[in-house]
């Protein structure tokens, strides 16, 4: 059996945990590689060590054919990879000024 957990948005409608991933995976890229900029999935992929597509998939909408939710491990290799809390990408927006702040490097 497989259990999903909902966490609650600012604007207080549920969010599945796998679309919280996504959207805080989404706005990490911003963060770190420019928000639209050319090739900031390609930079992420390879900070991840993971292939383009594959991160592609992750950021893609959940009800594209081909489209990858972020598992638990993947998860924590991101949070390792950016030097971010232990279940920061699991948090919904009001709780996620760390993906938020500016970079600090």
């Amino acid at each position: 059996m497989v259990i999903y957990l909902k966490v609650m948005t600012v604007e207080n409608r549920r969010m599945d945990l796998r679309e919280v991933r996504r959207h805080n995976l989404h706005k990490l890229m911003s963060r770190e590689f420019g928000a639209g900029a050319r090739g900031a999935q390609s930079r992420l992929a390879e900070k991840l060590g993971k292939p383009q597509n594959y991160i592609s998939r992750c950021l893609s909408s959940p009800d594209k054919a081909g489209s990858k939710s972020i598992g638990e491990d993947m998860a924590r290799e991101v949070e390792l990879a950016f030097g971010l809390p232990r279940y920061a990408l699991d948090r919904s927006e009001e709780h996620t000024s760390e993906l938020q702040s500016p970079r600090l490097s």
